[in-house]
């Protein structure tokens, strides 16, 4: 008898939230969710086919060393290329019970280092194009010690955003905020993202 919505979790909550690498037969249990996800999507009233289909292939790659079928690009659906990317862009940039997270732009980098051989090298020129790494108003500490928000980023600069900063290295709130552009200040890189860099 096949998989069924109404069981319980099919990979065990243990082997998702283990800190520390997956044995290799944890890594096979976990590498079956995408069928998991087909066989829940693919008879579900008001659901697409395709979705069940993207479901079944975001974590095939480009050069067949993807799973569960290591299907290769010509093999899959476009939409399922483009799900895997930014699945694994969400995945790299929010913390793991393994890992922790990554900074958007490191994301990225990463992503490029796969361009070509795991992911559409289109794909993700358009998608490093296309995303805001460091949007407006986000919260970062700098490795100098200051934090504060970004607010403004240019075009051609996206990885290197003005930040104005609102806390001085030990943390006090400065009534006279001041901003540091860091594509003239290089010797300065964004450390950490969100309301803990605050903190």
């Amino acid at each position: 008898m096949g998989w069924s919505p109404l069981q319980a979790d099919p990979i065990s909550r243990e082997i998702l939230n283990k800190r520390g690498p997956l044995s290799p037969a944890e890594f096979e249990e976990v590498k079956k969710h995408p069928e998991y996800g087909f066989q829940l999507l693919k008879d579900a009233p008001g659901i697409p086919v395709l979705s069940a289909q993207c479901a079944l292939q975001h974590h095939e790659r480009v050069n067949g060393s993807g799973y569960p079928y290591g299907l290769k690009k010509h093999e899959t659906h476009s939409f399922s290329q483009w799900i895997g990317l930014l699945e694994t862009y969400d995945s790299l940039t929010h913390p793991r019970a393994h890992r922790d997270a990554l900074l958007p732009h490191q994301a990225i980098e990463l992503l490029y280092s796969g361009a070509g051989t795991l992911y559409d090298m289109d794909k993700v020129k358009l998608f490093r194009n296309k995303v805001s790494i460091f949007p407006l108003g986000l919260t970062v500490q700098l490795s100098s010690g200051e934090s504060g928000i970004v607010s403004k980023v240019f075009p051609d600069y996206k990885h290197r955003p003005v930040v104005r900063v609102l806390k001085d290295r030990s943390g006090t709130t400065l009534k006279e905020p001041y901003e540091i552009d860091l594509s003239r200040h290089l010797s300065i890189m964004i450390d950490r993202v969100g309301e803990a860099s605050a903190q």
